[in-house]
């Protein structure tokens, strides 16, 4: 049995949809057929979502700080309950229980994600500290400190 990715391609609000090929604009693309792919890299679609709705894994919830995209986390077990609320301690994500997701409080939560400035802020601002390559060096030196400088095999 094949597994398939179904991609609806709707433009944000405000924008113009801009053709993937040629750059040029491209009118009535609003209006495509859903695409099917059987894999598709999340890092790739990321970059032009408005939000994303996951259960929570690390991978997901990383993935998507590191892009600045506002979540709406479904947490399940093992790590994602503590991955949503550190999310939405970051400002960057709210969470519904699988009791409580039901399509209009789904609606709301992602209404209230991408509506709020708040929110585009604090994903902009973890995105870039995710991102930034002198962050990794620091948590390295401090890992090091605290272990005394010295790993051993």
């Amino acid at each position: 049995a094949r597994t398939w990715i179904e991609v609806d391609i709707r433009p944000r609000k405000g924008s113009r949809p801009i053709c993937s090929g040629c750059g040029q604009p491209g009118p009535g693309y609003d209006t495509l057929e859903p695409r099917h792919f059987e894999f598709v890299p999340l890092c790739k679609l990321l970059p032009h979502c408005a939000a994303i709705v996951h259960h929570g894994g690390i991978g997901t919830t990383s993935g998507a700080l590191a892009a600045g995209v506002p979540q709406l986390i479904m947490p399940m077990g093992f790590d994602q309950p503590d991955n949503a609320a550190r999310a939405e301690a970051l400002g960057v994500a709210r969470s519904l229980s699988p009791r409580a997701f039901r399509p209009r409080a789904v609606a709301d939560r992602l209404a209230e994600l991408t509506g709020n400035p708040v929110v585009l802020v604090d994903c902009r601002r973890h995105a870039a500290r995710t991102t930034d390559p002198t962050r990794l060096d620091a948590a390295c030196d401090a890992i090091l400190s605290a272990v005394g400088g010295v790993l051993k095999n």
